[in-house]
């Protein structure tokens, strides 16, 4: 193997290095070559510091107040990590506060809470406009030309970016920077470690002491209506110490140790815990906080054996944030930057990554050259993303006897349900799988979130698996098309773990997307921008569900999550803490060989390769874009469907499923196939069809034998008997749709909340799943239609079918309706807002006819709009112009922009202006004002340059949305910006 050396200064060879740190990872001694790359450059700054830890924000702090730019870089979604992950949440009677931050933490008491502390950080890198990204993992060390430390790289959901920094002060929990430069550490020593872990709640195990004068309280609320009562209740706090064997110091035995200890621990009463352990390291770096022989970078963790307490150490945080701003004024930007090492060697395997974000599109690119990314280990299965349906997963996998790793970015298995803390299922079928978990749990309505996570974890851990915590699965390892493996950014740094079969369950496509699968969001083929609202809960020691569902979120932007997670922190008042996950219900969507519709679901059909089963209302918290419920919407009653196979395998790939929220479903049909109940039984059969695919071929998902996965799931209970015998029932008769087109004749648009109340919802969605044989008899109705509303109605249907027979009709309806009727904004009202009303429908269906006849109607109801009329009046008029669009209409919506008040309300947010960084604009019942006119300012503007544009009004507008905090604007301002067009190709 060839290597060249680019650290003239470091004092020994990258193959040294790479030996040390895939022992500190725990790898095997070979690697995976990841060739050279551009980058953004996403920050070039005086001082970085890797790690949110207290002592860590303190010299970000001191360095800012020197003079200095600082960036902070934190892996997990908040700051304070020494505190907050550990628990270590109170004063020992010798311990007092020795700096301002401190001080201020302990002022009012010697207990604090996580929220406290997160929210102090917070104000306290804000007040100095100090910048700081959370839920971004510090990775590979960079070096100028003289192998000087001079930045680093880091992960996160928006892919990968590059940070220049004159100093680096490495405050990461394991030292990950430090590793990969020539400082010395002692050699560790395997035997018996002492490991502190910590319990709020339950019962005191016989290890145990309990911390004096402690106690946390709570107010816990349960049930519903008459039944609805309040609780209180107190919680000891508890401080586990353990000798334990502990034999390498690496991620995969820390993590060994780590489920050992929380097997220990565990107590089904207990309403929180640590999510890391407290260990004093003796491998120690020489030279201690400046270690010897390394140069522009400090290290503020453990393993400079300085730290003897976590708020004592916060004062060598101030005394290095003040010496690095010194250093770095005396130092000239670094010229160039490049990885410490590289390597000629020629790759095998392909690594690859999801593209650069949007909100990077402005940055400088840095090219880095090849390097080898160590193999952390090899697995049957890997499943990434422990939620909903990855921790269901890993167990099918497991108990079907494959070796399999779970690996999981929170510190708690069971996603929504859990961290989410969703902890009430909504709909879905209760049997197989979830029968299961629900008689462990004693589920009848609710369940506690921190026992179903354990009981997940146990389960895991005593069929033989392994689960690693706060990793996150940020890139593939690809042979051909097959996907080999997956790239993990874990707290001992970045490597790769190799394996037969990947399961992606991040619910995100994250790795679907890395392999460069097809993916889809929330820009439909129409060119509208439609996403479900999330929700950001506040954590009540003990308490059940809160899901109230008031936010807009783009999962895959880290500004967004970064802002939604702090103004939540701004915005939480009293309680204990935030949730960790935010449970959105709408994210990325891979395009499997087959995408579950609508049409499928409203028809009951059958599939011969049915996986999972589905119940539920169509529970949409956006309003619709497939074609047809832009016809009728379905809202209320509750349908059943099957899923196939095909809706879990990436076009195009091999050797990976994805489950729950990135299947291959159409985003209206999503809002009921992602019930909890049935995404675990979806899980755990994806987990059992990969370890059939280990066993019996080769990796290939597509070539198990489906029949037999299929009657080993009718045994445990996950399928219906019959799916064993179904086929396609799909094309349906000739007979079906004759009657179906006869149904149409009672079609009508308002929401029904009983099935019964209206019988066309399975006659519509069998007329436009056969357009071809549905458009001749559609037609005919049409033409023999006396009553007006029906006429109308088949003219509707026609349209959207692309067929313009109905043309008059619809046009006339249009010019005569005196305004717009009955519309909605963009609210959490789910079970009647969020739709179209019936001149909404009437104006799309119009658009849909693509004929230089609507415009003049069209562009006379935009005219009726006013900045307070419902989002749904928008949505409708934009889709429809944007279809007919052309350069004649440019002036005409320019002057409407300009005339109704509707400019002026993008959030250009200054992310770290302490006083004016905003909270997060809400949705509520009612809809939510400021972001329902976001949301009509970028719909017009962006017709409006699809039009041409008029003197710069639209380009300028979206050039401001490009930087909104609200990461879908941005992306959708950028995709327009960038294409011309909202739309895709298809239309």
């Amino acid at each position: 193997m060839n290597i060249k050396l680019n650290v003239s200064q470091l004092k020994i060879g990258f193959l040294s290095i790479f030996a040390t740190l895939a022992f500190q990872v725990g790898a095997s001694a070979e690697g995976v070559i990841e060739t050279a790359k551009e980058i953004p450059l996403a920050y070039d700054v005086d001082v970085v510091v890797a790690g949110g830890s207290v002592a860590g924000v303190e010299a970000a702090c001191a360095a800012a107040d020197s003079g200095a730019s600082v960036l902070v870089v934190e892996s997990r979604p908040y700051l304070g990590y020494d505190l907050c992950a550990s628990q270590k949440l109170w004063l020992n009677p010798e311990e007092q506060p020795l700096t301002k931050i401190t001080k201020e933490l302990f002022k009012a008491s010697r207990q604090i809470t996580p929220l406290q502390v997160k929210s102090l950080l917070d104000r306290s890198l804000l007040t100095r406009k100090v910048k700081f990204m959370t839920g971004s993992f510090p990775a590979e060390l960079l070096v100028d030309e003289q192998g000087v430390p001079s930045g680093l790289t880091m992960m996160n959901r928006s892919g990968r970016q590059a940070i220049r920094a004159k100093v680096i002060i490495d405050a990461t929990e394991n030292a990950i920077l430090t590793r990969q430069t020539a400082a010395k550490f002692a050699p560790f020593k395997p035997g018996k470690k002492t490991f502190k872990y910590t319990v709020i709640g339950g019962d005191l195990k016989e290890t145990g002491t309990k911390v004096p004068s402690l106690t946390f309280k709570s107010s816990i609320t349960k049930g519903r209506g008459k039944n609805r009562k309040t609780e209180k209740k107190t919680h000891s706090v508890y401080e586990y110490s353990f000798p334990l064997e502990y034999n390498a110091d690496t991620f995969r035995e820390r993590s060994r140790v780590l489920n050992e200890v929380r097997s220990k621990v565990y107590d089904p009463n207990m309403v929180d815990h640590s999510e890391k352990l407290r260990y004093t390291p003796d491998n120690v770096v020489a030279g201690g906080v400046r270690p010897k022989g390394v140069d522009h970078l400090y290290v503020l963790n453990a393993y400079s054996g300085e730290q003897k307490s976590l708020l004592g150490f916060a004062r060598v945080g101030e005394e290095v944030g003040r010496e690095a701003a010194k250093k770095a004024k005396a130092r000239v930007v670094p010229a160039s930057l490049q990885y410490a090492h590289t390597s000629d060697a020629k790759p095998s395997l392909a690594v690859t990554e999801v593209e650069p974000s949007f909100r990077f599109r402005n940055s400088p690119q840095l090219k880095l050259g090849n390097h080898e990314l160590p193999v952390l280990g090899r697995w049957d299965v890997v499943v990434v993303g422990g939620g909903t349906s990855g921790a269901p997963a890993a167990l099918g996998a497991t108990r079907s006897g494959a070796k399999t790793l779970a690996i999981e970015y929170m510190d708690e298995l069971g996603g929504v349900g859990t961290a989410g803390l969703i902890s009430r299922y909504w709909f879905g079928f209760r049997f197989g799988y979830t029968a299961e978990i629900d008689k462990a749990l004693g589920t009848k309505e609710e369940w506690s979130q921190i026992q179903k996570s354990e009981w997940l974890r146990s389960q895991l851990i005593q069929s033989g698996g392994e689960v690693w915590f706060t990793s996150f699965g940020c890139g593939t390892v690809m042979d051909g098309n097959k996907v080999t493996g997956v790239v993990v950014a874990t707290p001992f740094g970045r490597g790769v773990v190799l394996a037969d079969v990947v399961i992606d369950s991040t619910g995100n496509s994250d790795i679907a997307a890395a392999a460069h699968a097809q993916t889809h969001y929330s820009i439909s083929k129409y060119g509208d921008l439609s996403v479900q609202i999330s929700n950001n809960p506040p954590r009540k020691l003990g308490a059940g569900t809160t899901n109230p569902a008031r936010y807009m979120l783009h999962d895959n932007d880290v500004f967004d999550r970064w802002h939604l997670k702090l103004s939540g922190r701004k915005t939480g008042g009293k309680v204990h803490d935030m949730a960790q996950l935010i449970p959105s219900r709408d994210r990325r969507r891979s395009i499997c060989d087959y995408t579950l519709t609508t049409e499928d679901i409203l028809t009951k059909r059958t599939f011969p390769d049915t996986i999972s089963h589905h119940k539920s209302n169509f529970d949409a918290g956006a309003h619709p874009d497939t074609e047809m419920f832009l016809v009728k919407d379905m809202k209320g009653p509750v349908f059943t469907c099957d899923m196939p196979y095909r809706c879990l395998t990436p076009k195009g790939l091999e050797g990976v499923l994805v489950t729950g929220l990135g299947a291959s479903t159409t985003r209206d049909a999503m809002t009921l196939t992602r019930m909890q109940p049935d995404l675990q039984n979806q899980g755990y059969a994806v987990g059992m069809a990969a370890a059939m695919a280990v066993d019996r071929t080769r990796g290939l998902v597509r070539e198990i034998n489906l029949k037999e996965l299929q009657q080993a799931l009718v045994e445990n209970g996950c399928l219906e008997e019959r799916v064993l015998a179904d086929v396609d029932s799909f094309p349906l008769s000739q007979e079906a749709i004759r009657q179906a087109v006869k149904q149409l004749n009672a079609l009508t648009i308002g929401v029904h909340q009983k099935p019964e109340h209206d019988d066309t919802h399975r006659a519509l969605a069998v007329v436009m799943s056969h357009p071809q044989q549905s458009i001749p008899l559609l037609k005919q109705a049409y033409a023999k239609a006396s009553n007006p509303d029906i006429k109308l109605n088949f003219a509707r249907v026609l349209a959207i079918l692309d067929d313009a027979t109905g043309k008059d009709t619809l046009i006339a309806a249009v010019r005569n309706a005196p305004d717009w009727g009955n519309g909605w904004d963009y609210s959490n009202q789910r079970k009647y807002a969020n739709t179209f009303g019936e001149v909404d429908r009437m104006v799309i269906a119009t658009g849909f006819l693509q004929t230089p006849d609507v415009v003049e109607p069209l562009l006379g109801k935009l005219d009726q709009l006013t900045m307070e009329s419902p989002l749904s009046h928008y949505k409708a008029i934009c889709l429809a112009l944007r279809m007919n669009k052309n350069a004649s209409m440019a002036k005409p919506v320019a002057d409407f922009l300009n005339n109704k008040g509707l400019t002026g309300h993008a959030q250009v947010l200054d992310y770290y202006d302490g006083k004016n960084t905003p909270a997060r604009n809400p949705l509520s019942p009612k809809g939510g004002k400021e972001l329902n006119r976001k949301f009509k300012e970028v719909l017009v503007a962006a017709l409006l340059y699809e039009c041409g544009d008029y003197q710069d009004v639209g380009r300028n507008i979206l050039e401001a949305y490009t930087k909104d905090v609200n990461g879908h604007f941005a992306e959708y301002a950028h995709h327009v910006l960038t294409h011309g067009t909202a739309m895709s190709d298809s239309k």
